[in-house]
């Protein structure tokens, strides 16, 4: 594609930075969204040359529709989407409340649904694009405790697929990446209550978890296969990846 921007909703931590980090290495002008100026700030800095970073709560529709907006005038329509936000927390079905289940399921499913909408509008325009929604090696385990997480997740990837095939004429390539263990953010960053935590790590061991999900990988080798797979000719579609720990 000629028009090389691209949006990178969760650009400002973790496997989302670097993935605007090599996007912006391959040449593409990047925006990144996401809910903290300060996280945004910090990740302009790091990364460094032209980044354009907007405060957006992809859960939130209307926040969706002005992010977009304002990428549109500081760079014009974006060719590429990257889905790589999320909302991770483990707990047992008895403390499942709204207030807990509904920020996941607004974030890593409805999020997905909102920038995918924008951004699809803007890549008819221009003749094509790329999406990657980022989903998780969960959806492959049923492990306890993340009912809801891999749910969201299992969610995202049926809504990848089909939406690959209704887009399919408009040359815009949808791709499900799923991802595993990370040594920061996500699953890394969560605190538990320690009853909650003796809890999850004893199922864990239990059903073989840790050793399933493998050590952790650094969020540059996630993400330096993702960008990579942009990079596909486009007489070829690449609908499923998945990048796991050791």
């Amino acid at each position: 594609m000629s028009n090389k921007i691209a949006v990178v909703a969760g650009g400002s931590l973790g496997m989302g930075r670097e993935v605007a980090r090599g996007l912006q290495q391959k040449g593409y002008k990047v925006a990144i969204f996401g809910r903290s100026q300060a996280a945004l700030d910090q990740a302009v800095a790091d990364i460094g040359g032209d980044v354009f970073a907007t405060s957006v709560d992809i859960g939130d529709e209307n926040s969706v529709v002005e992010g977009f907006a304002r990428v549109d005038e500081a760079f014009g329509p974006a060719s590429t989407l990257v889905n790589v936000a999320a909302i991770f927390e483990p707990f047992g079905i008895e403390d499942a409340t709204a207030d807990r289940v509904m920020p996941m399921i607004n974030t890593n499913f409805c999020g997905a649904v909102y920038t995918m909408r924008e951004a699809v509008q803007r890549m008819r325009s221009i003749g094509g694009g790329d999406i990657v929604n980022v989903s998780s090696e969960s959806v492959r385990q049923s492990t306890p405790f993340y009912s809801i997480y891999t749910s969201s997740k299992a969610a995202l990837e049926s809504f990848t697929r089909i939406m690959g095939e209704e887009l399919r004429e408009d040359g815009i390539r949808c791709t499900t990446f799923r991802v595993g263990r990370m040594l920061s953010h996500g699953a890394a960053m969560v605190e538990f209550e320690p009853e909650f935590q003796k809890r999850f790590v004893d199922r864990c061991i239990v059903t073989g978890a840790g050793y399933w999900t493998g050590a952790g990988m650094q969020p540059e080798s996630a993400a330096l296969a993702l960008v990579n797979l942009l990079e596909t000719p486009r007489d070829a579609r690449v609908e499923l990846v998945e990048v796991r720990s050791y």
